[in-house]
């Protein structure tokens, strides 16, 4: 294992721009990159605008062929590519065949639920010969699961939750927020499918119920005529909301700690195991959640689930019920449990990253040295 040559291949879009897929692609080729050499391939588009967007994505796939054949000739024999939805699964399965055509062995890593809630003939093909010994990340057992169930047994998988990529907050404490008001809070790229206006609807909801309530909206919006509609909302316009600009860093952290729920009603088609639910209990913060994806098992025993067609407003305020200040909200009982979490996707992750990149000496040294 130690003369291993070549390197290994991480192909997937990496930042810019920032979102949950690019976010894990990058920190998982960071931590790969602690084994050994590693060549990342950026499928991202160049650009945002509809007709440039699909024709550079074509042309960084063409790029990524072309990498898998200069790095097979150095010896590489690993291809790590993170699984897209919707129409990029095209060029998912266009790179594993490739793959595996020159001899990779190839990973592919999941992300997206599109595919699992409803059968996609494109990910039909990924899962049959001659990608059929592929090996396959979940993000959670039921995501396996879910998906055996639709395309047949995998005949190697791993499970490692996005928890391996988020570090617990330091500094939670039991001590609550201070103030008498609630707080509720997103951050998202914020849209209406991202649950942006439910969360303003809910606001509404609750102040008609006579409860004293805010809300933060952080993050970029979909686009212009989306800005007007949240700005026009009651909730922002009245002043019981504010919507911020994206957070980052230090912003990020400060902007969980002034919240007292994280409240997520995403209706997106792709989502899975999103990387700011995580972020938010890593913090300490409770997570009210519509039932999307993996993200049942992520707030398991600690947040609250919505069912995927209830009322969100409803629920919400029924499982709210007298709990009415940030002093009701146990922010180190959250903190703690997600630290476990944490902890054991860690384990998974090593585990992982050993048996599909084994050290080189190179790598052994720097780990002992």
């Amino acid at each position: 294992m130690s003369g291993r040559s070549g390197p290994l291949l991480a192909i997937g879009q990496f930042p810019p721009p920032v979102h949950g897929f690019s976010a894990v692609t990058e920190a998982m080729a960071d931590v790969l990159e602690q084994q050994g050499e590693v060549q990342r391939v950026n499928l991202a588009p160049l650009s945002s605008r509809v007709g440039l967007q699909e024709a550079s994505r074509i042309l960084r796939c063409l790029i990524a062929m072309f990498a898998l054949v200069v790095a097979r000739l150095r010896g590489a024999r690993q291809a790590y590519i993170p699984c897209e939805g919707g129409r990029g699964l095209l060029f998912t399965l266009a790179l594993a065949r490739v793959a595996r055509a020159l001899g990779y062995e190839v990973t592919c890593h999941h992300h997206s639920y599109a595919y699992i809630n409803a059968p996609s003939r494109l990910m039909w093909r990924l899962t049959r010969p001659p990608l059929d010994q592929m090996r396959h990340v979940f993000l959670s057992s039921d995501m396996r699961a879910a998906f055996e169930a639709r395309y047949g047994p995998t005949a190697r998988a791993s499970v490692i939750s996005n928890a391996a990529f988020v570090s617990p907050a330091t500094g939670v404490v039991a001590v609550p927020r201070e103030g008498a008001r609630l707080r509720l809070g997103l951050l998202s790229n914020l849209s209406a499918e991202k649950g942006a206006v439910t969360l303003l609807d809910l606001v509404e909801h609750l102040h008609a119920m006579g409860i004293s309530v805010e809300a933060d909206l952080a993050g970029p919006v979909a686009d212009e005529d989306f800005a007007r509609v949240l700005r026009a909302h009651p909730a922002v316009s009245e002043g019981r909301a504010r919507l911020l600009r994206p957070v980052y860093g230090a912003a990020k952290s400060s902007f969980f700690e002034g919240i007292d729920i994280f409240v997520f009603a995403t209706r997106y088609l792709n989502e899975a195991e999103p990387m700011v639910v995580f972020e938010a209990m890593a913090h300490g913060v409770t997570v009210v959640a519509r039932d999307r994806g993996t993200i049942r098992s992520q707030i398991a025993g600690i947040g609250h689930l919505v069912p995927p067609e209830a009322d969100f407003c409803s629920s919400f305020s029924e499982w709210l019920g007298g709990r009415r200040t940030p002093a009701d909200f146990d922010r180190a009982t959250v903190h703690a449990a997600f630290r476990d979490r944490h902890a054991t996707a860690v384990r998974a992750l090593r585990l992982f990253c050993h048996q599909t990149m084994p050290p080189t000496v190179q790598a052994e040294d720097r780990a002992h040295g």
